[in-house]
């Protein structure tokens, strides 16, 4: 990890950085009228905040698009020993079997005004944390996207 990239480590609460983000898609998920469920344990982390914005926030933007109105996103973030775990998990469209393998290529995307990278960038970023990315998904019932860290 690059001398920089260890010098952005700072210590926050799960809380905030949950709340951080948020905000910022407040009004899509009111929009949609999603339910959002929060399993937010509460403790510090000393990492990068801002890679863990990315990651979280890339995440769950992908799961209000997934889902369609009166759908539900599940937030989890907790600590398992020394690792911390963040789960996005929704009950949208589901990824197809055919494109789970992709779906974390650069410039890769099923939708007609994507780019492609926010998949992409949190694979990168929960590379640059040394962590684990897993997603899980079968059609039609939604997807799990699972993000283990030491943070």
């Amino acid at each position: 990890m690059p001398d920089l990239w260890r010098r952005k480590k700072r210590e926050f609460s799960s809380w905030q950085l949950v709340e951080d983000v948020l905000k910022i898609y407040e009004p899509a998920i009111k929009k949609k009228d999603i339910d959002l469920v929060l399993d937010v344990m509460d403790f510090k982390l000393y990492t990068n905040k801002t890679a863990l914005e990315i990651i979280l926030s890339n995440l769950l933007k992908n799961a209000i698009e997934a889902v369609d109105g009166k759908g539900k996103i599940e937030i989890s973030l907790r600590k398992e020993g020394e690792k911390t775990v963040l789960m996005v998990k929704d009950n949208g469209h589901g990824i197809p079997k055919k494109h789970i393998k992709k779906v974390f290529d650069p410039f890769f995307s099923t939708k007609r005004d994507s780019t492609g990278l926010g998949l992409s960038t949190v694979a990168r970023y929960v590379q640059m944390l040394e962590g684990r990315l897993s997603v899980f998904s079968e059609e039609g019932k939604g997807s799990t996207f699972l993000v283990e860290v030491k943070a």
